[in-house]
């Protein structure tokens, strides 16, 4: 019976993995719900492989299950986890797109949080082992990467349909590009619906190859080979986010490497060859580099800018307007869409998410459902370190720098794909590895 119930462990962590590194993939199933409706969150393959994994560690006898109640840290982020889904159900009462015919928002939305919380509690209580999970992050940064190059190269879709690749034309209005005088430069999206996306996955891909440069065995020359490899592709996304984000993870894991052995020794080989790859982008992107910074008067930067800037003004109203309770699970963008259409008629603005998450969720949960977000993330953090080590601060330090990318992008809460990523890196991190 020991063994049986092994295998099955090994089967659900094997799920585990297969799930995380179809996070980077914008797959659907066949006949997926459509938008605005009450599933269509279970129209994407990721929930599939998310289901799948829960319904095996039921199969288990839920194998962890006591082992993770033995942690106050983990305990509280999870009953923060559960007490946002049940907040998030409620809001289908009040929810603003109800009384209009769109009711689904708050239901599809409290669906995800549902699944994913669930995903996120198999992954803590049977978690694969972290250098797996590393692996599996190192392999996609390879992977998607690549698919990253031969877009930039081929400024255009590179016949990936079949993977969930979109139609990429830059002379195409909706498509992210860097216009310069003379041309409109294609930033690349890999199987994503968005560069930024793609720049976030390469971040948290990044922090944890340069964990593993900074191992004394095998893992440090792996690490140091995908390391600039990592650097150049996240650079290629042109995600100002993203590069902050990632600046921000590496500022908070340096005090713990600090305090390693010959930790300068471990850090100068990183340093050099960041230094090397940071310096050929700049030389060869360097009028890309400048129309992004803000330095040309770019009406594309420009519009972006602006765009957001009204979002945030929108969202901040809908705080003012209901501030404890908020105005549905996934109703920004249908509130946004009636104030563009009755009070702002001059924008040429259509509803959106605002390009940051905690406004996002106070607009949507109000201060309780901000508030549990914060704590869910508080406690997991000090769960995550409750026994700390390199490999669980390159981690946490993913999960730090999507906190700070989800102050200029939406896609960290938003989508089912970011929060899986998001919350699931503290999951594994506070895990209990194999004995």
């Amino acid at each position: 019976m020991k063994n049986i119930t092994f295998s099955r462990r090994n089967l659900v962590q094997f799920s585990i993995l297969i799930t995380l590194f179809f996070v980077p993939f914008w797959l659907k199933v066949p006949d997926a719900p459509s938008p605005f409706t009450p599933i269509y969150t279970t129209g994407f393959l990721l929930t599939l492989l998310m289901l799948v994994t829960i319904s095996l560690w039921g199969l288990t006898g839920f194998v962890g299950i006591q082992r993770f109640f033995q942690s106050g840290w983990r305990v509280g982020w999870f009953v923060c986890l559960l007490l946002l889904c049940g907040w998030a159900s409620l809001s289908q009462e009040w929810a603003l797109g109800a009384s209009s015919g769109f009711e689904g928002l708050a239901q599809n939305y409290a669906l995800q949080l549902v699944i994913i919380t669930g995903f996120l509690w198999v992954v803590a209580c049977i978690t694969p082992p972290i250098n797996w999970v590393i692996g599996i992050l190192l392999l996609s940064l390879v992977l998607h990467g690549s698919i990253a190059i031969l877009q930039v190269i081929a400024q255009g879709s590179i016949g990936l349909e079949m993977l969930g690749e979109f139609t990429l034309n830059p002379a195409q209005s909706g498509v992210s590009v860097i216009m310069t005088d003379t041309q409109r430069w294609l930033r690349p999206y890999g199987l994503l619906p968005h560069p930024n996306i793609l720049g976030g996955m390469f971040a948290v891909s990044l922090l944890a190859s340069a964990g593993w440069a900074l191992q004394d065995d095998w893992r440090k020359w792996f690490g140091l080979i995908v390391f600039p490899f990592g650097l150049w592709v996240l650079l290629l996304t042109f995600s100002r986010g993203a590069w902050l984000g990632f600046g921000v993870g590496i500022l908070f894991a340096l005090p713990y490497v600090m305090r390693q052995p010959r930790f300068l020794q471990k850090l100068l080989p990183v340093v050099a060859l960041a230094m090397i790859v940071v310096s050929l982008f700049v030389v060869q992107h360097r009028d890309l580099l400048l129309v992004r910074a803000g330095v040309s008067e770019a009406s594309i930067e420009l519009r972006s800018v602006a765009d957001r800037i009204v979002y945030v003004r929108i969202a901040r109203q809908a705080i003012e307007e209901r501030p404890m309770r908020g105005h549905g699970a996934g109703n920004y963008p249908w509130y946004a869409a009636n104030v563009l259409f009755y009070d702002f008629p001059q924008y040429d603005l259509r509803g959106d998410n605002v390009h940051n998450i905690y406004l996002g969720v106070w607009s949507d949960l109000g201060f309780i459902g901000f508030a549990l977000l914060i704590a869910a993330l508080t406690f997991g953090m000090f769960a995550a370190l409750e026994q700390p080590s390199t490999e669980k601060y390159a981690l946490v330090a993913g999960v730090v720098a999507l906190s700070i990318i989800g102050h200029v992008d939406h896609y960290v809460w938003t989508l089912p794909h970011g929060q899986v990523l998001w919350f699931g890196l503290l999951a594994v991190a506070m895990g209990q590895q194999p004995d």
